[in-house]
């Protein structure tokens, strides 16, 4: 049988659980009528649907491997990725890609590939610094650094998150084309009094008059987890912490919970609840550590869904995330430390926090998703509808 279709095919190498930025950008591209369907390519996972139909043009698939289920070293790993990419492949064989949009650079090599078997486009959205990233180490990274050099002039264009690295692809690689679309909510309606929402004061007892501190997101290595805990663990009980996701440190936080009334768990929630559990909080944690270029260079999501639910931000003093407080007026930049967080926790008021809200009022009102979209969906016009290859692959 042969179909014909102007697909965009999204490949992401994981679960598909809470990736907000991939939602934003699909939904974007949706609404702008570019393509007829957009699926997304996940992994399996025990307990999620195979296909997940997320509107009418928009389509979760998550492909199975014989090693699923199958935790081992770097090689079988990377057979398990190998094995995956080809289902992906199969799986779409009726109908190729018009576009393929690649979240991650160990799945570029399949959207090369969709270029030289069906004429796709192909586009690297890379959501860090890929091969500078803490993980990017021993053999790996002589080996993504290939794929990379390999993949990436054969690219129609790169979308990163901020200028820093953005301006790194530039100089790396002078003759792509690269845009930046930052990873910005929605904007939503002014924050609600906090009163009016107690998400995460409610469930843990938390008074009114006691402060409370955020950390939401991935918790894992690298993001400053274990220096929050430590700099909590030594504040008295007025002050305290929620850690709002998952990660590899979920049982060293619950640990440090059972010990100390004042740090918090919460799983986390679904990425339309999260800036009413954010705005529940005093003060959001984005303090990511030095271990690595990509994480120095970073611009964390976490920071701007704090600007959008109008609570101001700790951050680590690291060049991305110091123009985007100083440029909002939204809160501190700190050297990463447990002493420093503490003294700068202890230094806060709740009149700082008031006039914090206020300084960065005018420019939460200035930001939002639609400015980035714009922005994407732009550069996804170059491509041309018109022009964009209508594949008839023979199933």
């Amino acid at each position: 049988m042969i179909e014909t279709s102007r697909l965009n095919l999204h490949v992401y190498p994981s679960q598909f659980r809470h990736e907000s930025r991939i939602l934003r950008e699909t939904a974007s591209l949706a609404e702008a009528g570019l393509f007829d369907r957009i699926a997304i390519a996940a992994f399996w996972e025990e307990g999620l649907p195979e296909r997940e139909a997320i509107d009418d043009v928009r389509e979760v698939r998550r492909f199975r491997t014989q090693m699923q289920g199958v935790d081992a070293g770097l090689w079988v790993k990377s057979l398990r990725l190998l094995e995956w990419m080809y289902r992906v492949l199969a799986g779409f064989r009726s109908t190729a890609a018009a576009v393929v949009s690649c979240h991650s650079l160990s799945v570029l090599p399949l959207g090369v590939l969709c270029k030289f078997l069906f004429g796709s486009r192909i586009v690297y959205e890379t959501h860090e610094l890929e091969t500078e990233t803490q993980g990017c180490r021993g053999i790996r990274r002589p080996a993504m650094k290939a794929v990379e050099r390999a993949c990436i002039p054969q690219v129609d264009f790169v979308v990163t998150v901020n200028e820093s690295i953005g301006n790194w692809y530039r100089d790396a690689y002078p003759r792509s084309r690269v845009f930046v679309v930052r990873n910005i909510p929605h904007r939503v309606q002014p924050p609600r009094p906090k009163s009016a929402n107690r998400l995460l004061r409610e469930p843990f007892g938390i008074r009114d008059d006691d402060l409370l501190f955020l950390y939401h997101g991935l918790i894992d290595h690298g993001r400053g987890i274990e220096v929050l805990l430590d700099a909590f663990q030594q504040l008295d009980p007025s002050r305290h912490i929620v850690f709002l996701g998952y990660g590899k440190l979920e049982n060293e936080v619950k640990a440090r919970c059972a010990v100390s009334p004042n740090i918090h768990f919460h799983p986390a929630v679904q990425p339309g609840q999260v800036l009413d559990y954010v705005g529940d909080a005093d003060v959001g944690l984005c303090l990511i550590e030095n271990v690595c270029l990509s994480y120095y260079l970073s611009l964390p999501n976490k920071l701007f869904e704090c600007i959008t639910a109008g609570i101001p931000v700790i951050a680590s003093d690291f060049p991305e995330m110091k123009r985007a407080v100083e440029e909002s007026g939204c809160g501190w930049v700190i050297p990463v430390s447990p002493s420093a967080l503490k003294k700068t926790i202890l230094e806060i008021t709740p009149q700082d926090i008031l006039d914090k809200r206020k300084a960065m009022s005018g420019y939460r009102d200035s930001i939002g998703w639609q400015m980035e979209a714009d922005v994407l969906i732009k550069a996804y016009r170059t491509l041309g509808r018109g022009n964009l290859p209508v594949q008839a692959v023979r199933s």
